[in-house]
């Protein structure tokens, strides 16, 4: 799919499996929603701005954070040795420096 010349995937190939939504926001449905469909989901999701995605890619999915949000990619670094600015290419905001986002 493309949005704004950008190709974004329409579902996370992680999504059905991510700990994140499975666990730590069961209990907090519209929190899940809202961060599924800025990541993980749909048409306007840019799930190459995921932070856990960006870790599962890098380092394997076992060993993404529990505590990672998917936003947090700031902590990238810290978790893969590569910073996220690397990484992530082409999503909204892109050039920004991983402290910028």
């Amino acid at each position: 799919m493309l949005s704004r010349g950008v190709a974004v995937m329409t579902e996370c190939e992680h999504l059905v499996t991510c700990a994140f939504f499975h666990d730590r926001l069961a209990k907090m449905p519209s929190m899940s929603l809202m961060l599924r469909q800025r990541y993980c989901e749909g048409e306007w999701a840019d799930n190459t701005r995921c932070a856990r995605r960006i870790v599962a890619v890098k380092v394997g999915l076992g060993d993404v954070p529990d505590d990672l949000y998917p936003a947090e990619v700031y902590r990238v670094k810290g978790i893969t040795g590569v910073p996220a600015s690397t990484i992530v290419r082409g999503g909204p905001g892109a050039g920004r420096g991983e402290d910028d986002l």
